[in-house]
């Protein structure tokens, strides 16, 4: 046999080696988003259910959770397949579609976190156009950045008007709350206290984005805007995770200048 088709041969060889060791290394995660299609196709919603992480559970319940699956349509998914996926620590991605009983094609990203009962599902998205570069989950829109946005700074808003930052605890990612309690949010915000009527007036004003929102390759949507009040101009630098069904605050800077 010629040299080079010795070498050619390696190379591909090669190739195949790596790819067997990819599927290798990823195989538990793809049993874990097979084995929570599998439920759904079985129509046992119950089952799909305790495959869903923690954080995923604090963000929807099973209700509501039901009520997605039918929404969605992937309440009717008979199969899936994932023509891409990867784990970097213990966290996984999957990507892919899934087909259901009318035969239509949903393409979907699907995020799990490595827990003591083994790979669970942290977050589903869906997006028919496909999803944002560097990562799985799809960019929102402007209006639902905005959106996220306007519940972010109304929230926060009302825990600075009471005093109280559990109110704005409560409504963080349960990632972050799990790093930071209460006291501590008082501790870094709680200089505030004293502009509440200011942080009120935010509610009323509509927020501008002062450069295009990106999203990490950890997943993280940042975006960046300000409020222009009478007196002063609110900037702001918000960040989110998204959690179950939905995007939750997981970074929070607000500064008001003049």
């Amino acid at each position: 046999m010629k040299t080079w088709m010795k070498v050619v041969l390696g190379i591909v060889a090669g190739i195949v080696a790596l790819l067997g060791l990819v599927f290798w290394l990823t195989g538990d995660i793809t049993k874990a988003g097979d084995n929570f299609f599998v439920a759904i196709a079985d129509g046992d919603t119950e089952q799909a259910y305790e495959l869903l992480s923690p954080q995923f559970k604090s963000n929807a319940s099973p209700e509501d959770f039901k009520s997605y699956l039918g929404k969605t349509g992937l309440a009717d998914v008979v199969s899936v397949s994932w023509n891409s996926r990867s784990i970097s620590g213990d966290v996984g991605d999957l990507e892919g579609s899934v087909t259901t009983k009318s035969g239509d094609r949903i393409p979907l990203a699907m995020k799990l976190v490595k827990t003591e009962d083994g790979w669970k599902v942290f977050n589903l998205n869906m997006q028919s156009a496909g999803f944002a570069s560097g990562g799985a989950t799809a960019m929102p829109s402007i209006t639902d950045q905005l959106l996220l946005v306007d519940a972010t700074t109304d929230t926060f808003s009302d825990a600075i008007t009471a005093r109280d930052m559990s109110i704005f605890h409560k409504f963080i990612s349960p990632m972050w709350q799990e790093q930071i309690t209460p006291a501590k949010l008082e501790e870094v915000f709680g200089g505030f206290y004293e502009f509440a009527d200011k942080i009120n007036n935010l509610q009323d004003m509509p927020p501008k984005l002062r450069a295009e929102s990106t999203i990490d390759d950890n997943g993280i949507l940042v975006i960046k805007g300000y409020y222009d009040g009478p007196d002063d101009r609110a900037i702001f630098t918000y960040k989110y995770i998204f959690e179950g069904l939905k995007w939750r605050p997981i970074g929070h800077k607000l500064d008001l200048v003049r």
